[in-house]
């Protein structure tokens, strides 16, 4: 009786043993988007998302899906709930880790740390940012993870997400300002190294915010405990994807444009030791998916639009002529200045968003067209300024003046209204927070400083719906 009892034992055994049984995995396939911007409220991204969906439900084991950045802000329907509902599909598609953009911190910390540990809406993914300081103790901010770590099968997968470090001058002055961004190449190295070493990972992916191709040889060429299998990146919305050729084998890297019109894919082939022994990438246009849109992302997507749809609906103008990303940026400071009664309204170009563009003559104008126009909170600020500094802040690339002015830029001389205004004269300029609190720009020299608390973007919309009804753009 006891040996029977203990042969019965031993097959139970035996038995829980192969069900825990790791499966081999010979190829691992990444999914990545980067610089969604908040653009679910299409079609296109349900059928994403429904082939998200359907490859990890078919292959479970094989699957990673990640995000490189920027995937919040940028539309009404993500920006009046500050990224919520870019989360929750994220956590019902099941994204696997992301890493932190330069536009994730426009809302403020405390947003970011919302979807981390105490929102009312959490990711079910880890947020990442190796290479995200503070300055005051320079240690790493504890709400970004240096890394995540994910099984597939029999395999250990570490995934290091950093930002680039010149990004900080792409985030408003009065957030970031605590903040600093070490070097990526040497950040990689380091956690790559201890998730080899201390973590027994098989395989390392770099998650970056940024466009990494004029270090990517370095990477190909890092071995052993240093060695990465795979780079994802984001931030200049390019649409690129190859293969590095290393010291021991091909290093695969893909950027996915931007706004879900392309999702990129990286296959690492993997041998008998868990050992990349190949790799390829490649995107994939969203218009070849042959999937129906998912019902229950649409669901997510109804729920917000139920709020944000009866503002962001409303038609608040219309098109006059056809208007241009150009003349757009030149409304803006126009109305800007006007709101203000400046002599001077000045925005930078790449505050003022290329998905809004171009809108066609007669085309209605809603406020959602103009929270996609511009998605930033930014205040309205005005300063008294010397003539040769404000010609000489135009100089800089980017910076987009009203037009109500004539700039001549090498006589040092601006003309209003047929007056001329030369070197040390004073004219009061109208500009955004972005641009005033950089301490390396001219605004905060300047006298008669004056915080309005408008968004600019209330003024824009304020604009329309105060005149005729007709939106020239400039």
């Amino acid at each position: 009786m006891k040996k029977t009892l203990l042969f019965i034992l031993f097959i139970l055994t035996a038995l829980s043993g192969c069900t825990t049984t790791k499966v081999d995995i010979d190829k691992l396939i990444i999914y990545s988007l980067n610089d969604l911007h908040g653009s679910v409220d299409s079609e296109d991204f349900a059928i994403l998302g429904d082939f998200l969906l359907e490859e990890k439900n078919k292959n479970p084991d094989n699957i990673v899906i990640l995000a490189a950045g920027d995937m919040l802000q940028g539309t009404a329907i993500s920006n009046m709930s500050q990224g919520k509902v870019i989360i929750e599909l994220m956590n019902e598609i099941g994204f696997d880790a992301m890493t932190i953009g330069n536009h994730e911190f426009d809302w403020g910390i405390d947003v970011i740390k919302g979807f981390v540990a105490d929102g009312d809406v959490r990711a079910t993914f880890p947020l990442l940012g190796a290479n995200i300081y503070e300055k005051a103790t320079d240690d790493r901010v504890s709400w970004a993870e240096p890394y995540a770590i994910i099984e597939r099968g029999d395999l250990k997968v570490g995934i290091i997400g950093t930002i680039g470090e010149s990004l900080t001058s792409s985030i408003s002055p009065s957030i970031i300002k605590p903040y600093t961004f070490k070097d990526e190449l040497a950040t990689i190295k380091t956690y790559a190294k201890e998730l080899r070493s201390e973590k027994n990972v098989d395989i390392v992916i770099v998650l970056s915010h940024n466009d990494t191709r004029d270090y990517n040889q370095a990477l190909a060429d890092l071995v052993g405990d240093y060695q990465i299998d795979a780079v994802i990146n984001g931030h200049t919305h390019a649409n690129y994807y190859g293969e590095t050729r290393g010291t021991e084998k091909r290093l695969p890297y893909v950027q996915s444009s931007s706004n879900a019109k392309v999702v990129g894919k990286i296959v690492l082939d993997i041998d008998e030791d868990n050992n990349v022994i190949d790799g390829s990438a490649m995107n994939i246009k969203v218009d070849y998916l042959y999937n129906e849109p998912n019902n229950r992302l649409n669901d997510i997507i109804d729920k917000y639009n139920q709020e944000a749809g009866k503002i962001s609906s409303k038609i608040i103008g219309i098109a006059g002529k056809n208007i241009t990303r150009f003349d757009g940026t030149i409304w803006a400071a126009s109305v800007i200045r006007e709101k203000t009664n400046a002599d001077v309204g000045i925005v930078n170009y790449g505050g003022i968003r290329s998905v809004a563009f171009p809108i066609n003559n007669g085309e209605s104008i809603t406020i959602g067209r103009i929270w996609e126009l511009m998605p930033f909170d930014n205040i309205v600020k005005t300063v008294d300024l010397k003539v040769s500094d404000i010609v000489s802040f135009l100089n800089r690339d980017g910076m987009v003046y009203s037009n109500n002015i004539y700039l001549d830029k090498n006589n040092n001389l601006i003309k209003i209204d047929g007056y001329e205004y030369y070197g040390d004269d004073i004219l009061n300029v109208a500009t955004i927070d972005y641009l005033f609190d950089n301490e390396r720009y001219v605004f905060l020299d300047g006298d008669n400083i004056y915080n309005t608390n408008d968004l600019i973007r209330d003024c824009l919309i304020e604009n329309l719906e105060n005149t005729s009804g007709l939106f020239y753009g400039s």
